[in-house]
């Protein structure tokens, strides 16, 4: 495994991840309207599930801004 694999996937797995869309874009909601924090939600290309991240565009390109 290259050093890119095993940095997203030692990223992948220290996230917690959703099973949907619409589950992250909930928790992504509630923590913005609780501590004002803005999250984005990405569809994982590891592991199929979606994550939450600080950063607006990432590598992946398909995050939504909650």
């Amino acid at each position: 495994m290259g050093k890119l694999a095993e940095k997203m996937w030692r990223s992948c797995l220290r996230k917690k991840a959703y099973r949907s869309k619409r589950i992250a874009e909930k928790v992504a909601a509630d923590i913005k309207q609780e501590r004002g924090v803005t999250l984005y939600v990405y569809g994982c290309p590891l592991c199929g599930k979606w994550h939450l991240t600080k950063k607006e565009r990432g590598q992946y390109g398909n995050q939504r801004n909650i």
